[in-house]
């Protein structure tokens, strides 16, 4: 088998996971959709503890787990990516180390819920409310800020494919993450919980989701192009 007939099936096997990450991510959106219509509006199916499974604004259960491993994945084409640039000696090839030791980070604190524990703290110091109930998006955004700007040029290096991917996978995930946890924040406090929270949340994490298994795919097209110009390069 030549290197060409690899890179090909490789591609085929990523276009094979990414296929598998969305059906698994459809399949509990509506799963999470449908137990909280029958809790709010069929109350006489007992849904509690498969809601407690599958519910979207849980933590620890089946989708906490997927959203995990989205980032333990996307960790580890980060990781793949730097081993192979390192291999033939690229520039700036430590920056893909990086996120994927920032990614790894994510994975823990989806896992064990650290980004909690600042709530309280910035909350009772700061008096938040409304769209900063949650307060603990105040810190996070201020790292957001940091960590982009500590990679913009690298990020600029990068092609036009690429960045375009990039930004849109990490884009619906910190919208997500950060501007519907302030829209359910707003929601919670002037509405209170129920099933308009409920579907908000819902949107946050499906944003969350999906925008990982973007960026997974886009990790994947720079792996397959950049092992494609590997065979261009003049062998030593």
């Amino acid at each position: 088998m030549t290197k060409m007939d690899e890179n090909l099936d490789e591609a085929k096997i990523h276009h094979r996971i990414v296929s598998y990450l969305y059906v698994v991510f459809f399949l509990l959106l509506i799963t999470n959709i449908f137990l909280w219509y029958s809790f709010y509006f069929a109350p006489h199916f007992e849904v509690s503890a498969t809601l407690r499974l599958f519910d979207f604004d849980n933590e620890q259960n089946v989708p906490t787990i997927f959203n995990v491993l989205l980032l333990l994945l996307n960790s580890y084409v980060f990781y793949a990516i730097f081993t192979h640039e390192k291999k033939i000696k690229k520039p700036n090839g430590y920056k893909w180390a990086l996120l994927s030791i920032i990614f790894l980070f994510m994975a823990s604190d989806e896992l064990f819920m650290l980004h909690e524990r600042l709530v309280d703290p910035v909350k009772n110091y700061l008096d938040t409310t409304g769209a900063l109930y949650f307060a603990w998006v105040i810190p996070m955004s201020v790292v957001v800020i940091i960590v982009a700007l500590y990679f913009f040029r690298f990020y600029l290096s990068l092609s036009r494919e690429i960045k375009i991917g990039i930004a849109i996978g990490m884009g619906l995930y910190l919208f997500g993450a950060l501007g519907f946890e302030m829209v359910g924040g707003w929601w919670l406090t002037n509405f209170g919980d129920g099933f308009g929270y409920k579907m908000i949340t819902t949107v946050e994490e499906s944003l969350e989701m999906i925008g990982l298994i973007y960026l997974i795919k886009t990790l994947f097209l720079y792996e397959e192009i950049d092992k494609s110009n590997e065979q261009l390069l003049p062998k030593k």
